[in-house]
């Protein structure tokens, strides 16, 4: 099992498990073996016996065994904070330790092998480690949401968000929270008032992270000992191109919304964010497996908007048909191609007052959501406002968005 914790240095020392000191009786052949190759060994009475105890590199202290963690750097600058296990109080508590770099936060992480305790049939993520947009509830954490003036408001957590805690359920360990666009807007590098943006690991890694999951999507990118990250629409497809890796948006109410920040709640989801995409059938399955149902009612046809086509690059069209007729393929449904202006003319509505579709519809998308962006945050600034006698430090596009959204 390749494992980036376990070191050759932790095998100089065997622990041989007993429930009671005595009970493991080594022979001569094995003693000599071992001495041969200059490792020492113990026969220890482990207390929590009744526990399963997968092999592997383990602290012994105080006659208690105990996960070991390595500290990764986090040298893109995508997390706002580090987690480390609590208690059964806190399960999660931040782990306050600086890296190397100015700026930079060091982030333990668990072995990814199974851990002590963990029977056979443990979560299907056990050991996974998993970094979540800092727009999900973690009991006794505050969301900052990359804002100060949202963090200098806030108050730990009473609970973890339901969504979040199906992935600890499932075994995975969270090491921490990641950046995003402040208040889950749009903000690109020069615009970041309050919190460094992440460092996009692709080109120069000078290029813009986008958003708002930027944090989420450069992690995954950047880290090979990262496995998965956590972040959400409207702000997933974005950054998983520019910084070039997989994502998923899963269905609006796949997961419970409790805990989660809204933006535009129409339109509100979790997403994954990974590396290689073969894995993430397995994380969407542990993750909301139990809420994904089938229609019952297969596709009856694939629609292609020529409005929209072809594009430009012929490359990026060859692919785009090439994906439709692998649909058609897979249900075996026709192709039917419309033109949808062409439609709004044959059934405009009397509303529309002879207006042509593009024109109808001109600010309707723009507006919608920025209408809900503003109201998602009437609780937060009219609080703030109270509180401090001054309307929260926001960036301009934020601004921008609150007055249009009035």
């Amino acid at each position: 099992h390749q494992d980036d914790v376990s070191q050759a240095q932790f095998r100089r020392l065997l622990l041989f498990w007993a429930t009671r000191e005595g009970t493991i009786r080594l022979s001569q052949s094995l003693k000599s073996h071992l001495a041969d190759r200059n490792v020492e060994y113990a026969v220890v009475e482990f207390r929590d016996a009744d526990r399963a105890l997968a092999a592997g590199p383990y602290l012994w202290y105080d006659g208690r065994l105990g996960p070991i963690y390595r500290l990764y750097e986090d040298s893109h600058s995508t997390f706002i904070g580090s987690l480390r296990p609590g208690d059964k109080d806190l399960p999660l508590k931040p782990f306050r330790l600086a890296g190397h770099d100015p700026q930079t936060l060091s982030v333990p992480v668990p072995s990814r092998q199974p851990l002590l305790g963990h029977s056979p049939d443990h979560g299907r993520l056990t050991s996974k480690r998993i970094l979540i947009k800092d727009i999900f509830d973690v009991r006794g954490l505050k969301m900052s949401a990359c804002s100060r003036a949202f963090l200098r408001l806030a108050t730990p957590s009473h609970r973890t968000a339901p969504a979040i805690q199906r992935l600890i359920d499932e075994g995975a360990a969270i090491v921490g929270t990641a950046k995003l666009s402040s208040m889950i807007s749009r903000e690109e590098p020069s615009e970041c008032i309050d919190y460094c943006a992440p460092f996009n690991p692709r080109g120069d890694r000078s290029q813009s992270p986008a958003g708002s999951s930027s944090g989420s999507a450069a992690a995954i990118a950047a880290y090979d000992w990262l496995d998965y990250a956590i972040g959400s629409d409207c702000g997933t497809r974005r950054p998983a191109g520019v910084n070039g890796c997989f994502a998923i948006r899963l269905s609006t109410a796949a997961l419970p919304a409790e805990g989660i920040l809204p933006c535009f709640k129409l339109f509100d989801a979790p997403s994954l964010f990974c590396r290689d995409i073969n894995g993430m059938g397995e994380v969407v399955n542990a993750w909301c497996g139990h809420s994904l149902k089938s229609s019952g009612r297969p596709p009856t046809s694939v629609f292609v908007p020529m409005d929209y086509f072809p594009v430009k690059n012929n490359e990026q069209q060859n692919l785009l048909d090439q994906f439709a007729l692998d649909v058609c393929a897979c249900f075996k449904i026709p192709i039917r191609k419309i033109h949808l202006h062409k439609l709004w003319e044959e059934t405009r509505p009397a509303t529309a007052h002879g207006n042509g579709l593009k024109e109808y519809l001109r600010d309707v998308g723009r507006n919608s959501f920025i209408y809900d962006f503003y109201h998602s945050t009437d609780d937060f600034r009219s609080e703030y406002e109270r509180r401090f006698e001054a309307s929260p430090q926001v960036n301009r596009v934020v601004r921008w968005r609150w007055e249009v959204g009035k």
